[in-house]
C-alpha cells in the first residue's frame, strides 16, 4: 500500500449501522436468563431514575443516559419487544417520565406470561392431588 492509503480516514458508520453494532456489542456481554435480565433491567431503571437525585442536573443526565438505555434495553430485549428501545429513549429524554421502568416492563412482557402460567399449572396440580 502507498502512503496516501494508509492515511485515509476510516469510513464512517451510518447511525443505524452504529446502533446495530453497539446492540450487538451490549448483547454479548449482558446475561440471558430470567434472573440475569431482571437484574440488569433493575439496574437500567435504577440510573435512569437516579437523574432524580442530581438537583438542576438531572434533565442533562438523562440526555446523555438515553442513547446508553437504548442500546442496552434494545439488546436485552429487541426479540421479544423490537420497539421498546425506542420507548426507553423517549422516556428518558421527556422530562418527568423517568419513574417508568422500561426495561422492567421489557421483562415482565418475556418472563411475566410463562411465570403465571407454571403458577397456574402449580394451583392445578395441587387441587388434583386433594
Amino acid at each position: 500500500m502507498t502512503e496516501q492509503q494508509n492515511n485515509r480516514p476510516e469510513p464512517r458508520l451510518s447511525p443505524q449501522a452504529a446502533l446495530v453494532e453497539a446492540q450487538a456489542l451490549a448483547a454479548a456481554v449482558l446475561p440471558t436468563d430470567m434472573k440475569g435480565k431482571l437484574v440488569a433491567s433493575l439496574l437500567i431503571d435504577l440510573v435512569g431514575s437516579a437523574s432524580y437525585m442530581i438537583p438542576f442536573a438531572g434533565e442533562g443526565f438523562d440526555v446523555a443516559w438515553a442513547p446508553i438505555s437504548m442500546v442496552l434495553v434494545g439488546a436485552l430485549y429487541d426479540g421479544v419487544m423490537p420497539s421498546l428501545k425506542y420507548v426507553a429513549l423517549l422516556e428518558e429524554l421527556m422530562p418527568f417520565t423517568d419513574i417508568i421502568p422500561t426495561a422492567t416492563l421489557g421483562w415482565m412482557r418475556e418472563f411475566g406470561p410463562g411465570i403465571i402460567e407454571a403458577k397456574i399449572g402449580e394451583r392445578r396440580s395441587k387441587r388434583k392431588r386433594y
